[in-house]
């Protein structure tokens, strides 16, 4: 082999799609519903699947009931407005715990 000519780069199998893998993928699907068609079944289910994990998080961040729940809820309204922004591939579950904990400081400051 001449040293300008490249190697042909080994084509890998695709992974099989785990469980975290497809939740991301749905999550995605849910998002793209709610910012599309204001689906709120769509909204229903993602807010279901993440209620408990994101008022966990506001509540260790402001170690206060009510503070986490109005940071659950106005992390919730941000997804409702703003579920187009997620960019494609994104993780939704990192990307709204992101909004959870940036409006838990928000009500801890206030």
């Amino acid at each position: 082999m001449r040293a300008s000519e490249a190697a042909p780069t080994p084509t890998l199998p695709k992974p099989a799609l785990s469980a975290s893998t497809e939740e991301d993928a749905e999550d995605l699907r849910l998002l793209k519903a709610i910012a599309e068609r204001r689906d709120r079944a769509a909204f229903r289910r993602f807010y279901e699947r993440y209620e408990r994990t994101a008022y966990n998080l506001a509540y260790h961040l402001t170690s206060d009931q009510d503070r986490a729940a109005e940071a659950v809820q106005s992390g919730m309204v941000c997804v409702w407005t703003s579920a187009a922004s997620i960019p494609p591939g994104s993780n939704a579950r990192a990307w709204l715990l992101r909004i959870v904990a940036r409006e838990s400081l928000r009500v801890v400051e206030a």
